[in-house]
C-alpha cells in the first residue's frame, strides 16, 4: 500500500487552511466575490510557504460547480479532478523544464480554445523565472490581452528574475515566511492526528530547522517519524537533522564572553569528536551572538527572538557580559571569516583560531569614557604638582615671551589680566585665576566631556568681580559654546565657582595688525626632534593611547588682540 506522505496527506483545500498568508486569501476571496478576478496572477515567496496550493484553491474557487465561490465545496467533479490533477481546464506547467519559445508558441495556440468542461481554462506555471527571454517575449502580448476564458496564475521563488514588462501585466501577490508559532501549531495538530509522541520543545527545533517553510517542516516530521520506534526525543531531532546540542552552543558562547581560550579549545574538542561540521556550527553561533545582541539593544526583544523561555533566560545572563560593541564585533569578525571557513581544508583549525581570535578582543570604551579620561587628565592631582599654576599680579604685556622649544618642563599658563575682585571672591580665586579656569574646566568636563573638550580651546580674556570673558581661536569653538544648552551648563558652572554675581562673555580671538604671531609659527618652520620627556600628564596620555612622542612644538602665543564684544556685536551673557 503506497503512502501519502504528510506535506500532501494535509495540503490545504481552502483558503481558510492556507497558513500565514492572511493577507492574500482575504484579497483572493474578495475579488472573487464581487467578480474582479485578474486574468494573471504573481505568486512569489520563498519555498514551501503555500503558493502552488493557493494556486490550486483558486483553480478550483473558479471551477467549481457551485462558482465561482470564495469556497470551493471540494465534493463536485471539477474540484476532485483539480485536486487529483488530472482536470482538461486547468493546466500545470513546470517552467523549468518547458522554458523555450517553442512550449510557450505552443500555449499560446491552445489558450485560443475554450475550456473542455469548466468555467475557465487556468494555466499555472511554477518556477516562472526559469523561462527564457524569447519564451518571455513571445508571452507579452496573450499574457496583456488573453481571451475571457483563460487564468494565468504564475508562481516563483525569484521575481527579480522576471522582466518587467511581465510584471506589469500581473497583480502581484508577495508570500511571506510563515512563523514558528503558526508552523508549531500547524505540527502540533498534524502530530495528534496521527498519534505521535513528540513533545513541544522537539516541535520547536523542528520549526526553527524549517526556516519558515511549512512544507520543509511537515517533510522533517515525517522523516523523524521514520527514523524513531518509540517516542522521539531532542537528541533524536540533533541527530537526524545535524544540530549542535544547544548547551555546548551556550557554553562556547561563554568562554569567548568571558576570555577563556583554553576551554574553548576543550569545547571545540568535543564537538569534533561529535562529528559536528564547523560550517554549521559556525552559523548557529553567529545566531547565537545575534540573539545576544538583540537583548542588549531592544528593551522587548521576545518578538524577535525565536527561542524557549529556557534559552532566552541563559541569554539574558550572558548578555550582562558583554557589551553591544563587543558583541557587533563579534559577529563582524565571525562573518568576514565565514568564507575561509567553507574553503578551509582543515576546518576544526580555522574554526579554532576564529574563537581564539574573538576571545583576545579588548573591551572597546565609548567615546564619552575617552573624553572624559582626556579632560581629567588635566585635574590629576600628580601632574598638577609638576604644573603649579603662576600667580598673576599684572595684565598681559605686549612684549614677546622667550622660550625654548626644546625646554622639558610643559608651558606655563598664559598670564592672564586681573581687575579688582570682590570681597566675596575666595583667596584661591584672587591669587590663583589659572586654577580657577582649571575648576571650571574641570566641572564642565563631568557634567559634559564633549563640551569640556570644546572649552579646552578657549582662554579667559577677561576676568573681574563681576565679568568672565572666554575668547575662543576660532569661530566654529565659539558657536559651540554659545549653544544654549551648553551655555547653560557652563553658566552653572561658572555661578558654582565664582558666585552668582559673575556675568559670562564669549569671545573670539583676532590678530590684528602689528599683533605678535604665535611662537610656533615665527621663525623656522622646522620643528626640532622631541627630547625625552619626563612628564605625568604625557605618560598618562600615552598609556592611554598607546603611543610616543614624534614632536614637541610650543604653543604658547604672545598678546592677541580680541574681539571686543561692544564692537563686534556678539551676544553677551
Amino acid at each position: 500500500m503506497s503512502y501519502l506522505v504528510i506535506a500532501r496527506k494535509y495540503r490545504p483545500t481552502t483558503f481558510d487552511e492556507v497558513i500565514g498568508q492572511q493577507h492574500i486569501t482575504r484579497t483572493l476571496k474578495n475579488a472573487i466575490s464581487i467578480g474582479r478576478v485578474g486574468h494573471a496572477f504573481l505568486f512569489s515567496g520563498p519555498r514551501g510557504v503555500g503558493k502552488t496550493t493557493t494556486a490550486r484553491i483558486l483553480a478550483r474557487a473558479l471551477n467549481c460547480e457551485n462558482g465561482p465561490t470564495p469556497t470551493p465545496c471540494n465534493e463536485c467533479s471539477a474540484c476532485k479532478q483539480i485536486s487529483a490533477g488530472n482536470y482538461l481546464d486547468v493546466v500545470e506547467i513546470d517552467g523549468a523544464s518547458n522554458n523555450s519559445v517553442d512550449d510557450i508558441r505552443e500555449l499560446r495556440e491552445k489558450v485560443r480554445y475554450t475550456p473542455a468542461s469548466g468555467r475557465y481554462k487556468v494555466y499555472i506555471i511554477d518556477e516562472v523565472h526559469m523561462l527564457s527571454t524569447p519564451a518571455f517575449n513571445a508571452l507579452l502580448k496573450t499574457l496583456e490581452e488573453p481571451p475571457a476564458h483563460v487564468k494565468f496564475i504564475f508562481a516563483t521563488t525569484e521575481p527579480q528574475k522576471l522582466p518587467a514588462t511581465i510584471i506589469s501585466r500581473c497583480q502581484r501577490f508577495d508570500f511571506k515566511k510563515i512563523p514558528l508559532a503558526d508552523i508549531i501549531a500547524n505540527l502540533t495538530d498534524i502530530s495528534a492526528r496521527e498519534g505521535i509522541d513528540i513533545g513541544h520543545s522537539s516541535l520547536h527545533k523542528i520549526a526553527r530547522a524549517a526556516e519558515g517553510s511549512m512544507r520543509d517542516a511537515q517533510s522533517i516530521l515525517d522523516q523523524v517519524v521514520a527514523s524513531s520506534d518509540q517516542g522521539i526525543a531532542d537528541a533524536d531531532i540533533d541527530r537526524i537533522l545535524g544540530l549542535v546540542d544547544r548547551v555546548l552552543i551556550e557554553a562556547v558562547a561563554d568562554a569567548v564572553l568571558t576570555r577563556d581560550g583554553q576551554r574553548v579549545l576543550q569545547l571545540i574538542e568535543q564537538l569534533a569528536n561529535g562529528g559536528c561540521n564547523p560550517v554549521y556550527f559556525a552559523q548557529q553561533l553567529v545566531g547565537h551572538f545575534r540573539n545576544l545582541l538583540l537583548l542588549k539593544i531592544c528593551k522587548k526583544p521576545e518578538g524577535l527572538l525565536e527561542v524557549t523561555d529556557e534559552e532566552l533566560n541563559v541569554l539574558k545572563q550572558q548578555a550582562e557580559k558583554a557589551s553591544t560593541p563587543e558583541l557587533i564585533q563579534l559577529v563582524k569578525i565571525m562573518l568576514e571569516d565565514e568564507e575561509l571557513l567553507r574553503r578551509a581544508l582543515n576546518g576544526r583549525v580555522v574554526l579554532e583560531v576564529i574563537l581564539l581570535k574573538l576571545t583576545e578582543i579588548k573591551p572597546l570604551l565609548p567615546v564619552e569614557d575617552i573624553l572624559a579620561r582626556l579632560s581629567n587628565l588635566e585635574a590629576n592631582p600628580v601632574a598638577a604638582q609638576f604644573r603649579p599654576a603662576a600667580t598673576v599680579t599684572e595684565p598681559l604685556k605686549s612684549s614677546p615671551v622667550q622660550t625654548s622649544i626644546a625646554d622639558k618642563t610643559p608651558p606655563q599658563p598664559t598670564e592672564l589680566p586681573i581687575e579688582s575682585i570682590s570681597s566675596q571672591t575666595s583667596e584661591l580665586q584672587l591669587d590663583n585665576p589659572a586654577k580657577v579656569w582649571q575648576k571650571i574646566l574641570t566641572g564642565v568636563s563631568s557634567r559634559k566631556p564633549s563640551l569640556g573638550a570644546v572649552l579646552k580651546h578657549g582662554t579667559i580674556a577677561k576676568f573681574t568681580d563681576q565679568e568672565l570673558s572666554i575668547a575662543f581661536d576660532t569661530k566654529f569653538f565659539k558657536n559651540q559654546a554659545t549653544d544654549a544648552d551648553n551655555r547653560r551648563v557652563i553658566e552653572d558652572i561658572v555661578k558654582n565657582t565664582l558666585g552668582p554675581q559673575v556675568k559670562l562673555k564669549f569671545a573670539q580671538k583676532l590678530l590684528a595688525k602689528g599683533s605678535v604671531t604665535p611662537v610656533a609659527q615665527a621663525g623656522t618652520k622646522k620643528v626640532q626632534p622631541a627630547p625625552q620627556i619626563k612628564e605625568p600628564l604625557v605618560e598618562q596620555a600615552m598609556s592611554l593611547f598607546n603611543g610616543q612622542v614624534v614632536s614637541v612644538k610650543d604653543i604658547r602665543q604672545q598678546p592677541a588682540d580680541f574681539v571686543d564684544e561692544e564692537l563686534s556685536g556678539f551676544e553677551p551673557a
